[in-house]
């Protein structure tokens, strides 16, 4: 009876909302306004999504990158009123223009926040030959 009881537990934490963050691969075609037509660096997707069921929340969130090269983004929503079953913006992506790194990995941070407080963030790692 205890081990139902813990798989239960466990099954009802994954439904909770969660902040995952990947990265796109470089994609030597893609340009944002020319910033990155130098052949030396690559354009590289940066990607936030909140998995896992809708909570009020996590609704409408303030979105902050911190990118690798020490600057800082931030997207502001403007959002109706929360209504349960409704289908709300759960992914953010933000272009990034990457330099070699010689095998020591690049690092950007995204961060939600509701209100003024911090409600997730997450790492992402990635490399550029």
């Amino acid at each position: 009876m205890r081990l139902l009881i813990l798989i239960l537990l466990l099954s009802s934490n994954a439904d909770e909302p969660r902040l995952s963050g990947r990265v796109f691969p470089p994609m030597q075609t893609f340009q944002i306004g020319g910033a990155c037509n130098n052949a030396t660096r690559s354009n590289v997707i940066l990607t936030a999504e909140i998995k896992g069921v809708e909570d009020e929340q996590w609704y409408c969130p303030r979105v902050e990158w911190e990118l690798p090269n020490g600057t800082r983004a931030m997207e502001e929503s403007d959002c109706d009123p929360w209504e349960e079953h409704q289908d709300y913006p759960r992914i953010w992506r933000r272009p990034y223009c990457a330099g070699p790194d010689e095998g020591k990995g690049q690092m950007a941070v995204v961060r939600l926040f509701k209100g003024g407080k911090t409600i997730a963030r997450a790492e992402i790692r990635f490399y550029v030959n």
